[in-house]
């Protein structure tokens, strides 16, 4: 297991190549990470918001984040605070994201900060990361795409999926996995019977590294490595970031049952915050005193935060079909009228452009002549990719053998292995990848063989695809 500091904060490794004043800030976002959880904590127990999931006790992960580049891309679940803090997101992100806040990119700016929204279904946004990195490569793009899950995910089919595409595809991925051996209540024995988490890379055919993830110095080493690899085309890898979670799962999480107090001690004396804090005092560069100032600073720009998120004018009732459709369709307009007259609400007034109503097909001029269904799809195909360079198509057996139906049938050869795409037999992973590369800018035509094919696909459908 790698390893630069030590948790009494000396070093038992080659220290990263970061200056003093670099040190410094990295020691500031684990501090302000720790004072923000804080705070969230007691907002949700003060119930100004729902819900909470603490990361006391995981904050090196801001290391990882640190390593990334201006034109990396971080895709999150829900304990990555000191990752978005340390990709110079504002803590009223955060504070809004768990209050529910309506937000229209004015509090996460995802382009901005490249940064995904929260992901609550476990491990379906591994399969979106490696999609996006394919796009990316294929645009020309230097970009690196990290994903960032739990130790739970390793079980779920989209871990499978993503590693297993990344690996045949060579993306430029980085998967961290935030390893606190525990999934809720369910240990990590009753997940796997892998030695460790980071030798599953090997089954995928590139490389796995576990690390102290109490040690920021050596996360943020790990995650660049892994960076520089995946950017100079030496593909994915697999970072297991060993580390403890403090708290409780979550906030209607009760006190933990499957762990002793002692387990707890000792895992506490391998504190993150501690071992940097001692590490720069023995340096130099930090007092103590320093952190009751940092702490007073935190809690009012926090409150501060709050009180403007809490008076926010409440959305209306037209925001959700304005915000899912960019052209609502009629019978939406219609539920909503509806909805909005039973309240004694004056109905919204919805332009011609922001509805979308089913016309006419419009007749065809000119020659026409009959063809089947699989010579129509083949036809449109091969004239879209023709006008439209973002179209790709993926799936299993699109390519040299043109679809069991030949439906893209010469679309190899014409268009490239790059955008007809023989895929592993996944269609998790199809669906999962098309929408990662969807989000990069392209125009994915995700193929199924057959209609009772889809049913493994539905997760990515419903949870993602749809919305």
């Amino acid at each position: 297991m790698r390893q630069i500091l030590d948790p009494a904060g000396e070093l038992v490794g080659p220290a990263p190549d970061l200056d003093d004043t670099q040190l410094v800030e990295m020691f500031r976002l684990l501090l302000t990470t720790r004072m923000a959880d804080e705070k969230l904590l007691n907002l949700q127990r003060q119930g100004r918001m729902p819900a909470y999931y603490q990361v006391s006790g995981q904050e090196a992960h801001v290391g990882a984040a640190l390593a990334l580049r201006e034109t990396d891309w971080l895709f999150t679940a829900y304990r990555e605070l000191g990752m978005w803090l340390a990709r110079g997101m504002s803590p009223i992100a955060a504070v809004g994201l768990w209050m529910g806040v309506a937000d229209d990119d004015d509090l996460w700016d995802v382009n901005r900060y490249r940064v995904t929204r929260l992901n609550a279904t476990i491990g379906t946004h591994l399969p979106h990361a490696v999609g996006f990195g394919y796009a990316e490569r294929l645009q020309e793009r230097d970009t690196v795409a990290m994903v960032v899950f739990g130790d739970g995910a390793t079980s779920e089919s989209d871990f499978h999926a993503a590693m297993n595409f990344a690996g045949v595809w060579k993306t430029p991925t980085v998967f961290l996995c935030q390893n606190n051996q525990v999934a809720q209540s369910t240990t990590i024995d009753k997940q796997t019977a892998a030695a460790t988490l980071a030798a599953k890379a090997d089954g995928y055919g590139f490389c796995g590294e576990r690390v102290d993830g109490m040690d920021p110095l050596a996360m943020y080493q790990a995650a660049r490595e892994a960076v520089e690899r995946a950017a100079s085309g030496g593909g994915p890898t697999l970072i297991e970031m060993l580390t403890y979670r403090f708290a409780p799962h979550s906030t209607y999480d009760g006190t933990p049952v499957y762990r002793t107090t002692d387990e707890e001690s000792q895992w506490r004396q391998r504190d993150p915050i501690t071992r940097m804090r001692a590490f720069l005092v023995n340096k130099g560069l930090w007092e103590t005193g320093q952190e009751d100032d940092m702490r007073a600073g935190i809690s009012a720009n926090l409150e501060a935060f709050v009180d403007q998120l809490e008076a926010r004018a409440p959305v209306s009732r037209h925001y959700s079909p304005r915000q899912l459709f960019a052209r609502a369709p009629a019978s939406l307009a219609e539920q909503l009228h509806r909805e909005q007259q039973d309240a004694g609400e004056a109905p919204a007034a919805l332009e011609p452009d922001e509805v979308w109503a089913v016309a006419e097909d419009p007749s065809p001029t000119g020659e026409t002549r009959r063809l089947d269904m699989t010579e129509a799809l083949k036809l449109t195909l091969h004239a879209a990719f023709e006008r439209d360079q973002s179209l790709v198509t993926l799936g299993e057996d699109v390519g040299v053998e043109g679809g069991v139906f030949r439906i893209t049938e010469g679309m190899h050869e014409r268009f490239g292995a790059d955008r007809v795409i023989d895929t592993p037999l996944c269609e998790t992973g199809i669906m999962g990848t098309a929408v990662g590369m969807a989000m990069a800018g392209l125009r994915p035509v995700a193929e199924i063989e057959f209609a009772g094919f889809v049913y493994p696909a539905f997760d990515q459908l419903i949870g993602h695809v749809a919305r």
